[in-house]
């Protein structure tokens, strides 16, 4: 699949067809950074480098929810996606865990956020906690494509997850809609040791896909 053309008539106003979503879905594994970049081009069309967080799923019948567990098959996943197409409001991805199933995997999730984003390329499309177990280190390449996520709890992890998270929007420069002017690890920082909690010691960064979006020759890693 041609993905720059595909890119190119979804700004126009033709969502991708339930066809050109299950070929995102099942492409080789090779394809797998193309399609990613290709929806981040949508992304950052739409949205530049803005960001909306959500302190939790709870939500009104203007939000879509669209759950993606471990025993769809890709079938399941493009009639699910599919059911969005065009949508131009809010919409929450999350992958929950299923008892006796292995989480997603990260590169499958990653392609069904991409395909998402072809499907409704103007909506805001917000990754839900489940990211966490499922993306791992990728969380931060995901929000190339999605363009918001659902914060943990601020004592989650005795703070460490919730700085964990304002860490990665500040690393990857994103512009977080509502906090332009908040320095939002500074912020939890301050929580942290106010409820008497450790903060832990930087990490050295360590570049590469995690933290921006130029992983290969050029984009998310065509």
């Amino acid at each position: 699949m041609p993905y720059t053309e595909l890119t190119q008539r979804v700004i126009t106003g033709a969502p991708a067809t339930p066809e050109e979503l299950s070929e995102l879905l099942q492409a080789p594994a090779s394809q797998t950074f193309s399609i990613i970049d290709a929806a981040s081009s949508l992304r950052y069309r739409f949205f530049q480098a803005t960001i909306t967080t959500l302190e939790s799923t709870a939500s009104d019948d203007s939000v879509g929810l669209l759950d993606i567990a471990p025993d769809l098959t890709p079938e399941d996943m493009t009639t699910d996606i599919a059911r969005f197409s065009g949508h131009t409001g809010t919409l929450i991805i999350d992958f929950p865990a299923l008892e006796c199933h292995r989480p997603l995997p990260a590169m499958t999730a990653l392609r069904v956020i991409a395909a998402t984003r072809f499907a409704a390329p103007r909506a805001t499309i917000i990754v839900g906690e489940g990211r966490a177990r499922t993306l791992n280190s990728l969380q931060a390449l995901a929000l190339h494509t999605a363009n918001g996520l659902v914060l943990s709890d601020r004592d989650e992890e005795n703070g460490r997850a919730r700085l964990a998270e304002t860490q990665m929007l500040s690393d990857g420069n994103f512009k977080v809609l509502g906090s332009e002017n908040t320095d939002l690890v500074a912020e939890q920082e301050e929580y942290m040791r106010a409820q008497g909690f450790e903060i832990p010691a930087p990490a050295e960064s360590t570049g590469g896909c995690g933290g921006s979006c130029g992983c290969g020759s050029g984009g998310c890693g065509a």
